[in-house]
């Protein structure tokens, strides 16, 4: 997969967690997603610094 690619899976792996956690209380959601989003924040951040963007593309804009 090309790295747009990889980037939307990991935006559609939180939306699809969230989607799980809208029936619960507020309290219940924040406790889901710190069990569970934060691995996936940590893989996505992870991913990202691994990335080697071709200069002058948008992900190199200061």
């Amino acid at each position: 997969m090309i790295p747009a690619e990889v980037g939307l899976a990991y935006c559609n792996k939180l939306f699809f967690l969230e989607k799980q956690f809208r029936d619960l209380t507020p309290e219940e959601r924040k406790d889901r997603r710190q069990e569970t989003e934060m691995q996936v924040w940590e893989s996505f951040y992870a991913w990202l610094e691994q990335l080697n963007p071709v200069k002058r593309s948008k992900v190199n804009a200061p």
